[in-house]
Order: structure tokens, then C-alpha cells, then sequence
């Protein structure tokens, strides 16, 4: 049975399919195995592809903006659609049955700072007529300095 290194930039929901593809014996059924690995700190996950560390990684397109926007091509290829949506999840402690974005003005919010992840939860919030820059935020693991 061949072995895939299979990476994640971090744990998050985002990663659900790729850690469902894992645990629910999808790759057996192909003939393959793979092991679930999350990117060390001061790394990356195309990173870890493109030095041959890890076989494939699931990834948000935001992780080729850096390299394009220096005029340079990235050192590894997104091959693959995971969803049809961009989206995120807002979680709370408690239920809250009457959910506005403007609650999110009351208390501190954690969320992935940077890329695709907050360019995506800022146009959600622009929607709704928040500016996330409003928002008292806290700092997630791994998040851009």
C-alpha cells in the first residue's frame, strides 16, 4: 500500500474533507494510506510539498498570492477543488438563538488573520455592515506576524 504525506496548514473546519478522506478509509479503498500531518511552525505547507517533505497538502489559494505578488511562480500547484464555497464558521460558548454580526462588538473574536480566511470573514462582515477592524480580535496560533 502506498503512504501519502498528507498536510494541513492547521486544524480547522476547513480541513474537514481532507481529515474525513483520512479517518474514513477512503484512501484503503484506493490502495493508499495516509498520515495526517500539521505544518511546524515556520514552515509551510506548500513549503513542506515543494521540498518533497510531504506528498500533497491541502491548502487556500491565498497561500500563492505571496510568491505572485512578488512576480514569482509558486513552488507548488492547487490541483484539486475541496469545495464550491469559501466560507467559515462563527462559534460561541452558549447557543445564541438571535445571532447578529454586531454582537461580535461585545466580546473578543478569534479568527485566522491573514489570506484567504480573513478576506473572506471581511467581506462576510462588510456585508453585514461590520467593519471587522472593529472587532476586539485575538490572535490565533500560526496567524501572520
Amino acid at each position: 500500500m502506498t503512504k501519502l504525506n498528507i498536510m494541513a496548514s492547521r486544524h480547522s473546519a476547513f480541513y474537514s474533507p481532507m481529515i474525513c478522506t483520512i479517518a474514513g478509509g477512503f484512501l484503503e479503498k484506493e490502495g493508499l494510506s495516509g498520515e495526517y500531518h500539521v505544518v511546524e511552525a515556520g514552515s509551510t505547507s506548500g513549503g513542506a510539498v515543494a521540498e518533497g517533505r510531504m506528498d500533497v497538502a491541502q491548502a487556500a489559494v491565498s497561500a500563492s498570492w505571496s510568491p505572485l505578488d512578488k512576480g514569482t511562480r509558486p513552488a507548488f500547484a492547487h490541483f484539486a477543488q475541496i469545495n464550491r464555497y469559501d466560507g467559515f464558521f462563527i462559534a460561541a460558548r452558549e447557543p445564541d438563538t438571535d445571532f447578529s454580526w454586531n454582537k461580535l462588538l461585545n466580546g473578543k473574536f478569534l479568527y485566522v488573520h491573514g489570506g484567504q480566511p480573513e478576506a473572506m470573514l471581511r467581506y462576510g462582515a462588510f456585508k453585514q455592515g461590520l467593519d471587522l477592524s472593529d472587532v476586539d480580535d485575538i490572535p490565533s496560533p500560526g496567524d501572520p506576524k
